[in-house]
């Protein structure tokens, strides 16, 4: 009996705190004040697995597990490609727990240089270049930490992947190519990925009729699209997402979903956000009509902007007050910023095979 009881303290205790958690999230309060401050959806940082960043990782995964480069994913801007490539690293670390994976964001310089190249590098190491750093010594020092991580690690292979790829330009691949060479001679095999908008076609249509068939094997090969949401049923399993605290709780260790936090006392009466999918397509299919389109390409910006829109609204107006689902929607979309991007975005953009 006594051993009983020892095993089941533990459990009492996650169970006291969890409950104490709870209340203080969802009663009124100076605690409760701080945790919606610090909320993801406030902060515009929720995560969770969305059908195209499923896709994403698939994608990743084969390329790392067959050691093939040449693969980049390409989207319209806030289509969710870093969200993408944070869960991508967040899950390889999972299922491949000894793969060494670098993210780099490539900028835009206003002259290309060797130096302004190994500097994206340096950045995404944490590291600074130096005043008096040149060229030759930024490499060295990029190629010598990328070689003894990987060494270090036992590893025979890392994955590099390069975020807002299009901002590079062809000396920037040719650096990069020589990077992946000196990679192959220690043994070691650079799996890199390119993320990027769709304008990083131009720059491989540009190489194919130039006969750059070296670069495009090493970079350019196999373009996918990342891709919006498609249809209702994939925006239906978003709504849901955020009803499920095992896919998106906050406070962690609450058991408090997005949707409870925001709205307890709907919640309590029965309210889920999944039930509001008929009004949110709805609006989103109004809103795209308006430009000849389709919502057949959601951005997750675009959809995490108008969910935050409808349930603020829903927080700040007593229930008997309310308008309808349908037109508190339309209001939600019109204000996300989505039918702006209707104007910028292609009707239908692909990648190229």
């Amino acid at each position: 009996m006594e051993q009983a009881l020892t095993v089941d303290m533990p459990n009492q205790t996650a169970l006291r705190s969890r409950i104490k958690l709870r209340e203080a999230a969802l009663a009124n309060g100076p605690e409760r004040n701080q945790i919606y401050q610090s909320h993801p959806l406030i902060k515009k940082e929720a995560r969770f697995p969305t059908a195209p960043i499923v896709e994403a990782f698939q994608v990743a995964e084969q390329s790392v597990v067959h050691y093939e480069s040449g693969i980049c994913i390409l989207g319209n801007p806030r289509s969710g490609k870093s969200t993408a490539i944070e869960a991508i690293k967040t899950q390889l670390s999972r299922t491949m727990p000894g793969l060494i994976v670098f993210v780099v964001d490539a900028t835009g310089h206003a002259t290309s240089s060797e130096s302004n190249f190994w500097t994206d590098f340096l950045v995404a190491f944490g590291r600074s270049a130096g005043s008096r750093s040149t060229a030759a010594k930024d490499r060295g020092l990029v190629v010598n930490m990328i070689k003894g991580t990987a060494q270090q690690a036992g590893a025979d292979r890392i994955l590099l992947i390069i975020d807002e790829a299009q901002t590079w330009g062809y000396q920037d691949y040719v650096y990069l190519r020589d990077l992946s060479n000196r990679m192959r001679r220690w043994g070691i095999a650079m799996v890199t990925i390119l993320f990027g908008h769709t304008e990083l076609l131009k720059l491989r249509e540009i190489l194919l009729s130039e006969g750059k068939t070296d670069l495009i094997g090493r970079f350019f090969n196999t373009p996918y699209r990342f891709r919006g949401l498609n249809s209702q049923v994939e925006l239906l399993e978003v709504l849901s997402a955020l009803d499920n605290p095992e896919a998106a709780e906050y406070p962690q260790g609450s058991g408090i979903c997005y949707s409870e936090f925001f709205l307890p006392d709907d919640w309590k009466a029965g309210w889920r956000l999944a039930q509001e999918i008929e009004p949110s397509w709805m609006a989103f299919s109004k809103v795209a009509k308006r430009s000849g389109r389709q919502p057949n390409d959601l951005g997750m910006n675009w959809v995490m902007n108008a969910i935050k829109n409808a349930i603020l609204t829903k927080m700040a107006i007593p229930e008997e007050k309310r308008p309808n689902d349908y037109d508190l929607w339309l209001q939600a979309v019109e204000n996300s910023g989505y039918e702006a991007s209707l104007v910028l975005a292609p009707a239908s953009p692909a990648a190229a095979s």
